[in-house]
Protein backbone atom coordinates (compact mmCIF):
# COMPACT_ATOMS: atom_id res chain seq x y z
CA UNK A 1 0.00 0.00 0.00
CA UNK A 2 2.82 2.39 0.82
CA UNK A 3 5.63 1.68 -1.56
CA UNK A 4 7.62 4.76 -0.59
CA UNK A 5 8.61 3.21 2.77
CA UNK A 6 10.28 -0.17 2.69
CA UNK A 7 10.05 -2.95 5.26
CA UNK A 8 13.48 -2.20 6.70
CA UNK A 9 12.53 1.39 7.56
CA UNK A 10 9.32 0.25 9.23
CA UNK A 11 11.19 -2.34 11.29
CA UNK A 12 13.60 0.36 12.44
CA UNK A 13 10.65 2.40 13.71
CA UNK A 14 9.11 -0.53 15.53
CA UNK A 15 12.38 -1.62 17.16
CA UNK A 16 13.18 1.88 18.42
CA UNK A 17 16.19 2.64 16.21
CA UNK A 18 17.67 5.84 17.62
CA UNK A 19 18.41 7.12 14.13
CA UNK A 20 14.70 7.58 13.58
CA UNK A 21 13.78 10.87 15.17
CA UNK A 22 10.00 10.65 15.06
CA UNK A 23 8.96 7.41 16.72
CA UNK A 24 5.33 8.46 16.76
CA UNK A 25 5.18 6.85 13.35
CA UNK A 26 5.12 3.49 15.16
CA UNK A 27 1.37 4.00 15.38
CA UNK A 28 1.28 4.37 11.61
CA UNK A 29 2.53 0.81 11.26
CA UNK A 30 0.62 -1.25 13.78
CA UNK A 31 1.80 -4.76 12.98
CA UNK A 32 4.15 -6.61 10.65
CA UNK A 33 2.75 -9.90 9.38
CA UNK A 34 4.70 -12.58 7.53
CA UNK A 35 5.02 -11.71 3.88
CA UNK A 36 3.19 -8.39 4.04
CA UNK A 37 2.85 -5.14 5.89
CA UNK A 38 -0.53 -4.38 7.42
CA UNK A 39 -1.01 -0.66 7.93
CA UNK A 40 -3.58 0.75 10.36
CA UNK A 41 -4.14 4.45 10.76
CA UNK A 42 -3.77 5.31 14.44
CA UNK A 43 -4.51 9.01 14.35
CA UNK A 44 -1.22 10.53 13.30
CA UNK A 45 -1.70 14.11 12.13
CA UNK A 46 -1.40 14.36 8.35
CA UNK A 47 1.23 17.10 8.43
CA UNK A 48 3.39 15.12 10.87
CA UNK A 49 3.49 12.25 8.39
CA UNK A 50 4.23 14.61 5.53
CA UNK A 51 6.98 16.48 7.37
CA UNK A 52 8.72 13.29 8.43
CA UNK A 53 8.53 11.73 4.97
CA UNK A 54 9.70 14.88 3.23
CA UNK A 55 12.37 15.96 5.70
CA UNK A 56 13.96 12.65 6.64
CA UNK A 57 13.33 10.42 3.64
CA UNK A 58 13.40 13.05 0.89
CA UNK A 59 10.08 11.81 -0.43
CA UNK A 60 8.56 13.95 -3.13
CA UNK A 61 5.10 15.46 -3.12
CA UNK A 62 3.93 13.11 -5.87
CA UNK A 63 4.95 10.07 -3.82
CA UNK A 64 3.15 11.37 -0.71
CA UNK A 65 -0.21 12.39 -2.17
CA UNK A 66 -1.57 9.06 -3.41
CA UNK A 67 -0.86 6.85 -0.36
CA UNK A 68 -2.00 9.57 2.05
CA UNK A 69 -5.22 10.01 0.11
CA UNK A 70 -5.90 6.28 0.49
CA UNK A 71 -4.82 6.14 4.11
CA UNK A 72 -6.80 9.20 5.22
CA UNK A 73 -9.73 8.46 2.92
CA UNK A 74 -9.50 11.86 1.25
CA UNK A 75 -9.46 12.97 -2.40
CA UNK A 76 -5.94 13.52 -3.77
CA UNK A 77 -6.79 17.17 -4.48
CA UNK A 78 -7.46 17.69 -0.78
CA UNK A 79 -4.11 16.16 0.07
CA UNK A 80 -2.39 18.45 -2.45
CA UNK A 81 -3.97 21.53 -0.88
CA UNK A 82 -2.98 20.46 2.62
CA UNK A 83 0.54 19.67 1.46
CA UNK A 84 0.88 23.09 -0.09
CA UNK A 85 -0.46 24.81 3.02
CA UNK A 86 2.14 23.12 5.20
CA UNK A 87 5.10 24.35 3.16
CA UNK A 88 3.83 27.74 2.02
CA UNK A 89 2.41 29.24 5.23
CA UNK A 90 4.42 30.70 8.11
CA UNK A 91 2.97 28.58 10.91
CA UNK A 92 5.41 27.41 13.54
CA UNK A 93 6.75 23.88 13.48
CA UNK A 94 5.03 23.03 16.79
CA UNK A 95 1.73 24.43 15.57
CA UNK A 96 1.91 22.17 12.55
CA UNK A 97 2.42 19.19 14.80
CA UNK A 98 -0.46 19.90 17.20
CA UNK A 99 -3.37 20.84 14.93
CA UNK A 100 -5.15 18.41 12.64
CA UNK A 101 -6.75 19.19 9.26
CA UNK A 102 -9.18 16.29 9.89
CA UNK A 103 -10.63 16.61 13.42
CA UNK A 104 -11.51 13.19 14.71
CA UNK A 105 -15.07 12.58 15.88
CA UNK A 106 -16.83 10.06 18.09
CA UNK A 107 -18.56 7.46 15.92
CA UNK A 108 -20.00 5.05 18.48
CA UNK A 109 -20.12 4.15 22.18
CA UNK A 110 -20.44 0.52 23.21
CA UNK A 111 -21.13 -0.86 26.69
CA UNK A 112 -19.90 -4.22 27.98
CA UNK A 113 -21.17 -5.64 31.28
CA UNK A 114 -18.59 -8.35 32.01
CA UNK A 115 -18.86 -11.12 34.58
CA UNK A 116 -15.52 -11.43 36.33
CA UNK A 117 -16.32 -14.40 38.54
CA UNK A 118 -17.89 -13.07 41.73
CA UNK A 119 -18.94 -9.69 40.40
CA UNK A 120 -19.66 -7.76 37.23
CA UNK A 121 -17.49 -5.06 35.67
CA UNK A 122 -18.91 -2.41 33.35
CA UNK A 123 -16.52 -1.37 30.57
CA UNK A 124 -17.33 1.12 27.84
CA UNK A 125 -15.64 1.57 24.48
CA UNK A 126 -15.69 4.91 22.66
CA UNK A 127 -14.90 4.58 18.96
CA UNK A 128 -13.85 7.29 16.51
CA UNK A 129 -13.96 7.77 12.78
CA UNK A 130 -10.14 7.66 12.74
CA UNK A 131 -10.02 4.08 14.02
CA UNK A 132 -8.78 4.92 17.50
CA UNK A 133 -10.83 3.70 20.42
CA UNK A 134 -10.72 4.43 24.14
CA UNK A 135 -11.94 2.37 27.06
CA UNK A 136 -13.38 3.38 30.42
CA UNK A 137 -14.90 1.69 33.47
CA UNK A 138 -17.84 2.46 35.74
CA UNK A 139 -17.55 2.30 39.53
CA UNK A 140 -21.16 1.83 40.65
CA UNK A 141 -20.95 -1.82 41.65
CA UNK A 142 -24.20 -3.87 41.60
CA UNK A 143 -25.93 -1.10 39.64
CA UNK A 144 -24.23 -1.86 36.32
CA UNK A 145 -27.43 -2.02 34.29
CA UNK A 146 -28.53 1.41 35.51
CA UNK A 147 -25.20 2.84 34.37
CA UNK A 148 -25.46 0.96 31.07
CA UNK A 149 -28.75 2.67 30.26
CA UNK A 150 -27.35 6.01 31.39
CA UNK A 151 -24.40 5.66 29.02
CA UNK A 152 -26.81 4.86 26.19
CA UNK A 153 -28.85 7.96 27.04
CA UNK A 154 -25.73 10.12 26.60
CA UNK A 155 -24.78 8.77 23.17
CA UNK A 156 -26.86 11.28 21.22
CA UNK A 157 -24.99 14.13 22.94
CA UNK A 158 -21.61 12.67 22.04
CA UNK A 159 -21.77 11.09 18.57
CA UNK A 160 -20.07 13.42 16.08
CA UNK A 161 -18.19 15.36 18.77
CA UNK A 162 -14.41 15.78 18.95
CA UNK A 163 -13.26 13.41 21.73
CA UNK A 164 -10.29 15.59 22.64
CA UNK A 165 -12.64 18.30 23.98
CA UNK A 166 -12.74 16.46 27.29
CA UNK A 167 -13.69 19.32 29.59
CA UNK A 168 -16.43 20.56 27.29
CA UNK A 169 -17.92 17.08 26.91
CA UNK A 170 -17.73 16.56 30.68
CA UNK A 171 -19.82 19.68 31.21
CA UNK A 172 -22.30 18.56 28.57
CA UNK A 173 -22.69 15.10 30.10
CA UNK A 174 -22.89 16.28 33.70
CA UNK A 175 -25.25 19.23 33.19
CA UNK A 176 -27.22 18.83 29.96
CA UNK A 177 -30.05 16.85 31.57
CA UNK A 178 -30.80 19.84 33.85
CA UNK A 179 -30.52 17.60 36.93
CA UNK A 180 -26.78 17.53 37.69
CA UNK A 181 -24.80 14.33 37.87
CA UNK A 182 -24.73 11.90 40.77
CA UNK A 183 -24.40 8.15 41.21
CA UNK A 184 -25.52 6.42 37.96
CA UNK A 185 -24.95 9.54 35.87
CA UNK A 186 -21.59 10.29 37.47
CA UNK A 187 -20.53 6.67 36.99
CA UNK A 188 -21.48 6.88 33.30
CA UNK A 189 -19.68 10.21 32.88
CA UNK A 190 -16.63 8.73 34.60
CA UNK A 191 -16.41 5.76 32.24
CA UNK A 192 -16.81 7.91 29.13
CA UNK A 193 -14.37 10.54 30.38
CA UNK A 194 -11.66 7.93 31.02
CA UNK A 195 -12.17 6.62 27.48
CA UNK A 196 -11.74 10.14 26.08
CA UNK A 197 -8.42 10.52 27.88
CA UNK A 198 -7.40 7.12 26.50
CA UNK A 199 -8.22 8.30 22.98
CA UNK A 200 -6.35 11.57 23.41
CA UNK A 201 -3.23 9.82 24.66
CA UNK A 202 -3.32 7.36 21.76
CA UNK A 203 -3.88 10.19 19.29
CA UNK A 204 -0.73 11.93 20.48
CA UNK A 205 1.24 8.74 21.03
CA UNK A 206 1.82 9.40 24.76
CA UNK A 207 0.69 7.87 28.06
CA UNK A 208 -2.10 9.74 29.86
CA UNK A 209 0.20 10.82 32.68
CA UNK A 210 2.07 12.96 30.15
CA UNK A 211 -1.17 14.83 29.45
CA UNK A 212 -1.69 15.32 33.20
CA UNK A 213 1.66 17.04 33.67
CA UNK A 214 4.22 14.27 33.48
CA UNK A 215 5.74 11.96 36.06
CA UNK A 216 5.92 13.13 39.67
CA UNK A 217 7.34 9.77 40.77
CA UNK A 218 9.03 6.73 39.29
CA UNK A 219 6.56 4.17 40.69
CA UNK A 220 3.38 3.99 42.75
CA UNK A 221 3.17 2.13 46.05
CA UNK A 222 -0.04 0.18 46.53
CA UNK A 223 -1.82 -1.99 49.06
CA UNK A 224 -3.55 -5.37 48.64
CA UNK A 225 -6.68 -6.76 50.25
CA UNK A 226 -6.09 -9.20 53.09
CA UNK A 227 -8.68 -11.39 54.75
CA UNK A 228 -9.19 -14.08 57.38
CA UNK A 229 -12.03 -15.43 59.45
CA UNK A 230 -9.90 -15.33 62.59
CA UNK A 231 -7.06 -13.18 63.85
CA UNK A 232 -4.63 -16.00 63.07
CA UNK A 233 -5.76 -16.53 59.48
CA UNK A 234 -5.74 -12.78 58.83
CA UNK A 235 -2.17 -12.53 60.08
CA UNK A 236 -1.16 -15.49 57.92
CA UNK A 237 -2.64 -13.89 54.80
CA UNK A 238 -1.00 -10.56 55.60
CA UNK A 239 2.37 -12.26 56.06
CA UNK A 240 2.01 -13.94 52.65
CA UNK A 241 1.37 -10.54 51.08
CA UNK A 242 4.42 -9.02 52.78
CA UNK A 243 6.58 -11.96 51.70
CA UNK A 244 5.42 -11.33 48.11
CA UNK A 245 6.73 -7.76 48.28
CA UNK A 246 3.78 -5.63 49.38
CA UNK A 247 4.65 -2.73 51.71
CA UNK A 248 1.11 -2.26 53.05
CA UNK A 249 -1.65 -4.53 54.26
CA UNK A 250 -5.32 -3.68 54.36
CA UNK A 251 -8.28 -5.59 55.70
CA UNK A 252 -11.95 -4.95 56.39
CA UNK A 253 -13.58 -4.72 59.77
CA UNK A 254 -14.91 -8.21 60.43
CA UNK A 255 -18.45 -9.47 60.76
CA UNK A 256 -19.77 -12.84 61.99
CA UNK A 257 -21.12 -14.10 58.70
CA UNK A 258 -24.02 -11.77 57.94
CA UNK A 259 -24.20 -10.60 61.57
CA UNK A 260 -22.41 -7.48 62.74
CA UNK A 261 -22.60 -6.69 66.45
CA UNK A 262 -20.65 -3.45 67.01
CA UNK A 263 -19.02 -4.05 70.37
CA UNK A 264 -17.70 -7.51 69.40
CA UNK A 265 -16.57 -6.19 66.02
CA UNK A 266 -14.63 -3.35 67.66
CA UNK A 267 -12.91 -5.67 70.13
CA UNK A 268 -11.91 -8.05 67.33
CA UNK A 269 -10.62 -5.16 65.23
CA UNK A 270 -8.35 -4.02 68.05
CA UNK A 271 -7.01 -7.56 68.45
CA UNK A 272 -6.30 -7.69 64.71
CA UNK A 273 -4.33 -4.46 64.87
CA UNK A 274 -2.29 -5.68 67.82
CA UNK A 275 -1.48 -9.03 66.19
CA UNK A 276 -0.59 -7.54 62.81
CA UNK A 277 1.70 -4.89 64.26
CA UNK A 278 3.45 -7.44 66.47
CA UNK A 279 3.91 -9.93 63.61
CA UNK A 280 4.76 -7.59 60.73
CA UNK A 281 6.85 -5.05 62.61
CA UNK A 282 7.02 -1.30 62.29
CA UNK A 283 7.95 -1.00 58.61
CA UNK A 284 4.71 -2.37 57.18
CA UNK A 285 1.83 0.09 56.99
CA UNK A 286 -1.60 -0.98 58.30
CA UNK A 287 -4.96 0.14 56.90
CA UNK A 288 -8.32 -0.98 58.25
CA UNK A 289 -11.54 -0.38 56.33
CA UNK A 290 -14.49 0.19 58.65
CA UNK A 291 -16.59 0.30 55.46
CA UNK A 292 -19.21 2.61 57.03
CA UNK A 293 -20.33 -0.27 59.31
CA UNK A 294 -20.18 1.53 62.65
CA UNK A 295 -22.21 4.31 64.23
CA UNK A 296 -20.21 7.35 65.38
CA UNK A 297 -19.89 6.26 69.03
CA UNK A 298 -18.53 2.83 68.12
CA UNK A 299 -16.27 4.28 65.43
CA UNK A 300 -14.79 6.69 67.98
CA UNK A 301 -14.13 3.84 70.40
CA UNK A 302 -12.40 1.83 67.67
CA UNK A 303 -10.23 4.66 66.36
CA UNK A 304 -9.03 5.66 69.81
CA UNK A 305 -8.27 2.06 70.77
CA UNK A 306 -6.08 1.37 67.69
CA UNK A 307 -4.13 4.62 67.83
CA UNK A 308 -1.11 2.98 69.60
CA UNK A 309 -0.68 0.66 66.59
CA UNK A 310 -0.14 3.60 64.20
CA UNK A 311 -2.62 2.94 61.40
CA UNK A 312 -1.68 4.54 58.10
CA UNK A 313 -5.33 5.53 57.99
CA UNK A 314 -8.73 4.28 59.05
CA UNK A 315 -10.99 4.04 56.04
CA UNK A 316 -14.62 5.21 55.98
CA UNK A 317 -15.28 5.16 59.73
CA UNK A 318 -18.72 6.79 59.25
CA UNK A 319 -21.58 6.53 56.81
CA UNK A 320 -21.16 8.69 53.73
CA UNK A 321 -24.46 10.58 53.46
CA UNK A 322 -23.64 13.43 55.86
CA UNK A 323 -20.17 14.88 55.43
CA UNK A 324 -20.81 17.29 58.32
CA UNK A 325 -20.72 14.36 60.76
CA UNK A 326 -16.93 14.44 60.47
CA UNK A 327 -16.84 17.76 62.36
CA UNK A 328 -17.96 16.02 65.54
CA UNK A 329 -15.91 12.90 64.78
CA UNK A 330 -12.66 14.82 64.34
CA UNK A 331 -12.99 16.31 67.82
CA UNK A 332 -12.66 12.82 69.31
CA UNK A 333 -10.10 10.95 67.18
CA UNK A 334 -6.50 11.60 66.16
CA UNK A 335 -5.80 8.74 63.75
CA UNK A 336 -5.46 9.59 60.05
CA UNK A 337 -8.70 9.18 58.10
CA UNK A 338 -9.22 8.09 54.48
CA UNK A 339 -12.65 9.03 53.13
CA UNK A 340 -14.39 9.70 49.82
CA UNK A 341 -14.93 6.54 47.78
CA UNK A 342 -18.72 7.13 47.68
CA UNK A 343 -18.54 10.70 46.40
CA UNK A 344 -19.61 11.51 42.87
CA UNK A 345 -18.26 15.01 42.26
CA UNK A 346 -15.93 17.68 43.59
CA UNK A 347 -18.87 19.28 45.38
CA UNK A 348 -19.32 16.26 47.64
CA UNK A 349 -15.66 16.52 48.67
CA UNK A 350 -15.90 20.24 49.39
CA UNK A 351 -16.64 20.23 53.11
CA UNK A 352 -14.12 17.53 53.99
CA UNK A 353 -11.36 19.32 52.09
CA UNK A 354 -12.07 22.90 53.05
CA UNK A 355 -12.53 22.03 56.74
CA UNK A 356 -9.42 19.82 56.79
CA UNK A 357 -11.42 16.87 58.13
CA UNK A 358 -9.55 14.06 56.32
CA UNK A 359 -5.96 13.12 55.63
CA UNK A 360 -6.43 10.96 52.53
CA UNK A 361 -8.94 11.53 49.72
CA UNK A 362 -10.33 8.19 48.58
CA UNK A 363 -11.23 9.40 45.09
CA UNK A 364 -12.90 6.79 42.88
CA UNK A 365 -11.94 7.81 39.34
CA UNK A 366 -14.69 5.55 37.95
CA UNK A 367 -17.40 7.22 40.05
CA UNK A 368 -16.35 10.79 40.81
CA UNK A 369 -16.47 11.98 37.19
CA UNK A 370 -13.41 10.44 35.59
CA UNK A 371 -9.91 11.85 35.31
CA UNK A 372 -11.24 15.29 34.40
CA UNK A 373 -12.93 15.65 37.79
CA UNK A 374 -10.37 13.66 39.78
CA UNK A 375 -7.48 15.94 38.85
CA UNK A 376 -9.45 18.99 40.01
CA UNK A 377 -10.09 17.36 43.38
CA UNK A 378 -6.41 16.38 43.59
CA UNK A 379 -5.34 20.00 43.10
CA UNK A 380 -7.83 21.17 45.71
CA UNK A 381 -6.47 18.55 48.14
CA UNK A 382 -2.92 19.72 47.54
CA UNK A 383 -3.79 23.17 48.90
CA UNK A 384 -4.88 21.47 52.15
CA UNK A 385 -2.01 18.95 52.34
CA UNK A 386 -4.40 16.06 51.81
CA UNK A 387 -2.89 13.11 49.94
CA UNK A 388 -4.66 10.83 47.50
CA UNK A 389 -5.41 7.18 48.19
CA UNK A 390 -7.65 6.36 45.22
CA UNK A 391 -10.38 3.77 45.60
CA UNK A 392 -9.93 0.83 43.23
CA UNK A 393 -11.85 -2.39 43.90
CA UNK A 394 -12.58 -2.76 40.18
CA UNK A 395 -10.91 -4.02 37.01
CA UNK A 396 -7.83 -3.32 34.86
CA UNK A 397 -9.21 -0.07 33.37
CA UNK A 398 -9.89 1.40 36.80
CA UNK A 399 -6.43 0.37 38.02
CA UNK A 400 -4.73 1.98 35.02
CA UNK A 401 -6.76 5.18 35.39
CA UNK A 402 -5.74 5.47 39.04
CA UNK A 403 -2.12 4.77 38.17
CA UNK A 404 -1.93 7.64 35.67
CA UNK A 405 -3.51 10.02 38.19
CA UNK A 406 -1.10 8.89 40.91
CA UNK A 407 1.95 9.24 38.71
CA UNK A 408 1.14 12.85 37.83
CA UNK A 409 -0.08 14.02 41.26
CA UNK A 410 2.41 15.42 43.78
CA UNK A 411 0.17 14.86 46.82
CA UNK A 412 -0.11 11.09 46.62
CA UNK A 413 -0.16 8.57 49.46
CA UNK A 414 -0.98 5.02 48.40
CA UNK A 415 -3.03 3.22 45.76
CA UNK A 416 -5.60 0.52 46.47
CA UNK A 417 -4.84 -2.59 44.40
CA UNK A 418 -6.78 -5.67 45.60
CA UNK A 419 -4.24 -8.03 44.00
CA UNK A 420 -1.54 -8.11 41.37
CA UNK A 421 -2.67 -7.17 37.83
CA UNK A 422 -3.75 -9.92 35.49
CA UNK A 423 -7.48 -10.53 35.95
CA UNK A 424 -9.51 -11.45 32.84
CA UNK A 425 -6.40 -11.78 30.68
CA UNK A 426 -8.38 -12.78 27.59
CA UNK A 427 -10.45 -9.58 27.79
CA UNK A 428 -7.51 -7.36 28.74
CA UNK A 429 -4.44 -8.94 27.10
CA UNK A 430 -2.28 -5.92 27.96
CA UNK A 431 -2.43 -4.49 31.50
CA UNK A 432 -0.36 -2.36 33.87
CA UNK A 433 2.66 -3.88 35.61
CA UNK A 434 3.34 -4.56 39.31
CA UNK A 435 6.73 -5.23 40.90
CA UNK A 436 7.68 -5.62 44.55
CA UNK A 437 4.73 -3.67 45.94
CA UNK A 438 4.69 -0.93 43.29
CA UNK A 439 2.84 -0.21 40.06
CA UNK A 440 5.15 0.86 37.24
CA UNK A 441 4.59 3.67 34.71
CA UNK A 442 3.33 2.31 31.38
CA UNK A 443 5.11 3.56 28.28
CA UNK A 444 2.26 2.67 25.92
CA UNK A 445 -0.02 5.45 24.60
CA UNK A 446 -3.23 6.26 26.44
CA UNK A 447 -4.12 4.06 29.40
CA UNK A 448 -1.77 1.33 28.25
CA UNK A 449 -4.52 -1.30 28.49
CA UNK A 450 -5.71 -3.33 25.52
CA UNK A 451 -9.32 -4.53 25.26
CA UNK A 452 -10.62 -7.53 23.29
CA UNK A 453 -14.27 -6.87 22.47
CA UNK A 454 -14.99 -10.40 21.29
CA UNK A 455 -13.46 -11.93 24.42
CA UNK A 456 -15.58 -9.63 26.56
CA UNK A 457 -18.72 -11.04 25.00
CA UNK A 458 -17.72 -14.48 26.29
CA UNK A 459 -18.15 -13.21 29.87
CA UNK A 460 -21.79 -12.05 29.82
CA UNK A 461 -23.44 -10.18 32.65
CA UNK A 462 -24.79 -12.24 35.55
CA UNK A 463 -27.38 -10.81 37.93
CA UNK A 464 -25.91 -10.38 41.40
CA UNK A 465 -26.41 -8.35 44.56
CA UNK A 466 -23.99 -7.25 47.24
CA UNK A 467 -23.82 -8.79 50.72
CA UNK A 468 -26.22 -7.62 53.44
CA UNK A 469 -25.51 -7.45 57.18
CA UNK A 470 -27.85 -7.20 60.14
CA UNK A 471 -27.64 -6.54 63.85
CA UNK A 472 -28.64 -9.06 66.48
CA UNK A 473 -32.15 -7.63 66.63
CA UNK A 474 -32.57 -8.16 62.88
CA UNK A 475 -32.12 -4.51 61.88
CA UNK A 476 -30.32 -3.83 58.61
CA UNK A 477 -26.82 -2.38 58.85
CA UNK A 478 -24.22 -1.38 56.28
CA UNK A 479 -22.04 -4.03 54.70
Amino acid sequence: MISLLNTNVIIRFLTGDQDIKYKNLYAFFHTIETGKIRVELKRIAFFQVVLVLKSFYKVSKDDIVEPCAVLFNRHPDQICILYSNIFTTHRTFNHQFTRSPFPMTISDIKVFPIWGGGRNYLVIKVETDEGIYGIGESGLTWRELAVLETVNSLKSRLIGQNPTRKEHLWQVMFRSGFFPGAHALSAAVSAIDIALWDIHGKALGVPIYELLGGLCRDKVVCYPHCSGSTVETLVEDAQRKVDAGWKFVRWGLSSEGDLLEPSRTVRLGVQQFEALRETLGDDIELICDVHTRLDPADAITFCRAVEPYRPYFIEDPLRSENQASYHMFRQHVAVPLGVGEHYTSKWEFRELIERDLINYARIDVCLVGGLTEARKIAGWCEAHYINLAPHNPLGPVSAASCLHLDLATPNFGVQEMPGQPGMLPDVFPMQIEWKDGYLLPPDRPGLGVEFDEEAAKKHPYQASQGPMLHREDGAFTNW
